[in-house]
């Protein structure tokens, strides 16, 4: 996803997929032991979705809203 052309709905599409293979993972294998992979898998996924939120939250920040312009 380009960060010129990404937008709230964009970015909170991906965090929602990503959440998905996340979940999807730990139904798989849970949380207790499971092959190291998983867990490397786990972590990946978990930064790509604290880096989505975190683009997410400055987009918003950054983007004027019907909110902040009314006076």
């Amino acid at each position: 996803m380009s960060a010129e052309t990404e937008t709230r709905a964009d970015l909170a599409s991906w965090v929602a997929h990503l959440s998905r293979q996340y979940a999807a993972i730990v139904d798989e294998f849970g949380t207790g032991t499971r092959p190291s992979w998983v867990s490397a898998e786990l972590a990946g996924l978990g930064s790509s979705i604290d880096n989505a939120r975190t683009r997410l939250k400055d987009l918003e920040a950054s983007t004027p809203t019907p909110e902040r312009t009314t006076p």
